[in-house]
């Protein structure tokens, strides 16, 4: 140790005579870096500093006497849990959802830095961020997706929270990892701690058939329907499912799922807890009097998780046939000529399996 001084002599040399003399109290000190090495084997974070001052007095034995300071190292350790307010972890595109980082800081305090990096498909919301007690600084990396809490000196529990939204073309599952660290000092590593958060998105789609197969129909044929809807993370809480039929397709009946409305050509279901695989189907007649062509309708899916196939058309060809008569005379005959007729059959959409032709003379 070395004597603490004032004018040349140790700053408790009350008469400056260089000699410690009863009722005087010398002063000397030592700094030194503490590392987890110098602990005790009893106490790894503790240093037991023992300081023994031994001296000659002009009478009688040598004296010596010892005193002891024990010092604490911290030693910090940080713990993370991470939660969302979303009770199911399903969501869908466009869902706001808020998550909350709960860091506990033992054996502090200690600076601590606490990330949280999102994945792609959820989009933080500006400004969205609070933290408790407050961090003594906050930033996000919109390049790395990442949010950064610091704090300068954090001893027990704090809390991050943020929003983010689930992004329109977001699928499949989102994981993102929060972080908390104590940083390395001395010999002292850094300590870190991770928690993840998953979230499963809902996505749906549709898909639309009908029976003919591409083989035309005539007008008074029924044609049936069936939309297959594509469910993934299901099942979805509720869906809103239209069709609507061109002019030539009407009557529609036969429906497997009572729609909510057939309001003209448009029929509407309103769909609750839907799995994947879910079918709707029903049947409509060609009207009487179409005419030849092929006959569009799109299914939609109007509310609900839908990416990309949101949609679906079918098409059913309507055959016709038209007749034409023609003779081989022009203008009157003689009587016991013969003539010669000719019926001429327009088909559209065909070939028709099966007519009658009658001609009556």
């Amino acid at each position: 140790p070395a004597a603490v001084t004032s004018g040349g002599f140790n700053a408790g040399d009350t008469n400056k005579d260089n000699v410690l003399q009863p009722g005087e109290s010398w002063i000397f000190q030592c700094s030194m870096a503490l590392t987890f090495a110098d602990a005790n084997s009893e106490d790894p974070h503790g240093i037991h500093n023992v300081a023994t001052a031994s001296g000659q007095p002009i009478e009688g034995s040598r004296v010596t006497a010892n005193d002891v300071a024990d010092v604490h190292l911290y030693h910090p350790s940080v713990a993370i849990a991470k939660s969302d307010n979303d009770p199911d972890k399903l969501v869908q595109g466009g869902q706001n959802v808020t998550f909350t980082l709960t860091t506990v800081v033992s054996d502090g305090p200690s600076p601590i830095t606490v990330t949280d990096v999102l994945p792609a498909g959820e989009t933080y919301v500006a400004s969205s961020q609070t933290s408790s007690p407050a961090a003594t600084s906050f930033g996000y990396d919109s390049a790395t997706r990442t949010l950064s809490w610091a704090y300068a000196s954090l001893n027990g529990s704090s809390t991050q929270t943020y929003h983010v939204t689930i992004d329109a073309n977001a699928a499949g599952s989102l994981t993102n990892t929060g972080t908390a660290c104590v940083p390395a000092f001395n010999d002292f590593a850094q300590q870190c701690d991770q928690a993840t958060d998953t979230l499963l998105v809902q996505t749906a789609s549709i898909a639309k058939t009908n029976s003919t197969d591409g083989v035309p129909v005539k007008p008074g044929d029924s044609v049936g329907y069936t939309l297959t809807l594509s469910v993934t993370n299901g099942p979805v809480a509720s869906m809103t499912v239209t069709d609507t039929l061109p002019a030539q397709l009407v009557n529609p009946t036969g429906f497997n799922v009572a729609p909510a409305s057939v309001v003209g050509q448009v029929i509407t279901w309103n769909l609750s807890n839907v799995t994947d695989g879910t079918k709707l189907t029903y049947s409509a007649t060609g009207k009487a009097g179409t005419a030849a062509g092929s006959y569009t309708n799109t299914a939609v899916i109007e509310t609900g998780p839908c990416i990309g196939a949101c949609s679906d058309t079918s098409i059913v060809p309507v055959q016709n046939v038209s007749i034409a008569k023609s003779n081989d005379t022009d203008g009157a005959v003689l009587r016991g000529t013969a003539v010669d007729y000719t019926l001429t059959l327009s088909v559209t959409n065909g070939p028709v399996k099966s007519m009658t032709v009658t001609d009556v003379l």
